[in-house]
């Protein structure tokens, strides 16, 4: 199977269909995800020291400004703006259980793939996510209700806007290549996503 078969798997989920709740899951998603993110990053960093986009990449990801939004105003990364939010607004505490073990799941061995895959990973994803990005922003106005999907929201857009206008991270890393090892990380990605739309009606009181 190639890595872009999962790619479309992961695209063609009903992203603009998700409620207010299952909006607050995917934010909590996003927070591991972010996190693993970062981690990736300084492996890749380590990997490959003197590439100027992994530089550049790094120097807009680590300890920046750029997520100021509401109640958050200081310097971090992705990782760091949608913790922020996650843990004020308490949705660690409602997250249903099958989502929670997913993130538990994917944390652990995302942190066991080779630093070859992780390094990959960082550079295919910022080329090939951004469709399932524009879907979700698509899902009704009233469903980002609360500071936290509000937040998310402007993180998501942002994100979008970085590709479309070049400020992002495409062409500095576009010389890096990707082989379909990648395909270990979009599995467990596809994995952690599928937790989101599996039938669950009930939330953690």
């Amino acid at each position: 199977m190639k890595y872009q078969t999962t790619l479309r798997r992961i695209h063609n989920l009903p992203w603009e269909n998700l409620d207010t709740p299952k909006l607050e899951d995917l934010m909590v998603i996003s927070g591991i995800t972010a996190r693993e993110y970062t981690n990736s990053l300084r492996i890749a960093r380590t990997l490959l020291p003197e590439h100027k986009g992994l530089r550049l990449l790094t120097r807009e990801e680590w300890r920046t400004s750029s997520f100021h939004f509401g109640s958050y105003s200081r310097k971090g990364d992705r990782a760091d703006f949608l913790r922020h939010f996650v843990n004020k607004s308490g949705l660690l505490k409602t997250v249903p259980h099958l989502v929670g073990s997913a993130c538990v799941t994917y944390d652990f061995k995302t942190g066991a793939l080779p630093d070859d895959v992780r390094l990959m990973s960082v550079v295919s994803r910022e080329r090939d996510l951004t469709r399932m990005m524009t879907r979700l922003l698509s899902s009704p106005p009233e469903c980002w209700q609360g500071e936290a999907l509000q937040a998310f929201r402007h993180y998501l857009a942002r994100r979008i806007r970085l590709r479309e206008t070049g400020e992002g991270h495409l062409d500095p890393t576009s010389s890096i290549r990707v082989t379909n090892s990648v395909l270990k990380f979009y599995k467990l990605r596809l994995e952690l996503y599928q937790s989101l739309f599996a039938d669950h009606n009930t939330h953690s009181p």
